[in-house]
């Protein structure tokens, strides 16, 4: 690994205190500053070579980092609301566990494809319900659901996939 500018360790010593405190400030929690900022070190890191011509770096750096924290409001703000909008879990029984070989092939899919597939056809809710919890709409979710399917199908490690019914078809209306 390369050593890094001597410029850009002077930036980052001296803007790393005052980085912290102002997106403690920013988000009201220690931990969350100390990630967003290092999140906004390792963007400053990957363009040193466009920032250190500007006029100020040091005002770039923290530009990014309040748009990191207000980005991460705005993300954390709309996990709530998602979770508000799904029903209360049901509590798992050992007879509700899917099985490992279901897991494993689930656990291969891309994470929204798993999750249309886990609140469709594991906790059974409708196609609407899905595309709120996912922020999709009903034909996306459909497509989306539709493919995972698919992908649930022609891996050779499942045993069995649910037949999918006309809501869950990309092609339904």
């Amino acid at each position: 690994m390369r050593e890094p500018p001597a410029d850009l360790v002077t930036l980052c010593r001296e803007e790393h205190p005052r980085l912290v405190r102002a997106l403690r400030l920013q988000t009201g929690d220690a931990s969350r500053a100390e990630d967003l900022a290092q999140e906004a070190l390792v963007r400053l890191w990957q363009r040193w070579r466009t920032v250190r011509r500007l006029d100020h770096p040091a005002a770039w750096l923290h530009r990014v980092a309040i748009n990191l924290a207000i980005d991460d409001h705005r993300r954390r703000a709309a996990e709530r609301r998602a979770i508000v909008r799904l029903p209360a879990p049901v509590a798992m029984t050992p007879a509700d566990d899917a099985p490992d070989d279901v897991r494993a092939a689930l656990l291969r899919l891309p994470e929204r494809q798993r999750a249309a597939v886990v609140l469709r056809y594991l906790l059974d809710l409708s196609v609407a319900d899905v595309a709120a919890a996912l922020d999709l709409s009903e034909n996306a979710t459909r497509q989306l659901t539709h493919r995972a399917v698919e992908a649930l199908r022609a891996d050779s490690d499942v045993v069995a996939v649910p037949a999918p019914d006309l809501e869950a078809s990309p092609y339904a209306h």
